[in-house]
């Protein structure tokens, strides 16, 4: 997953300019360049965008068709749980909310 925690950036500025800062400066540094710790907005790396957008643009309509004519829709999915781990926050400029894509399996 491609976070950046205070910790990843303290470990990257430190291999890059050999400068190792405590985690907390590097927390502070990046407040005042204007970055903040968000939530990830997570999606599959399978995702098809082509896809969806053509799903929406041609059985969408149908659905809703079907629906306003008084069918009735069921939506089936198949549960279960995945050993994936959870997303964490990740530092990102203030106001852009960061998007992390990882494998669907």
């Amino acid at each position: 997953m491609d976070t950046r925690t205070t910790r990843r950036v303290r470990d990257l500025i430190g291999q890059a300019f050999g400068v190792w800062y405590h985690s907390d400066h590097v927390r502070k540094l990046l407040q005042q360049l204007g970055f903040s710790p968000q939530m990830p907005d997570g999606r599959a790396a399978e995702r098809n965008e082509l896809r969806i957008a053509s799903w929406r643009a041609q059985v969408a309509p149908e659905l809703e068709k079907k629906v306003a004519e008084g069918a009735t829709l069921v939506y089936l999915d198949e549960v279960g749980f995945a050993l994936k781990g959870v997303r964490r926050r990740t530092w990102a400029p203030r106001g852009e909310t960061p998007l992390v894509t990882f494998p669907a399996n």
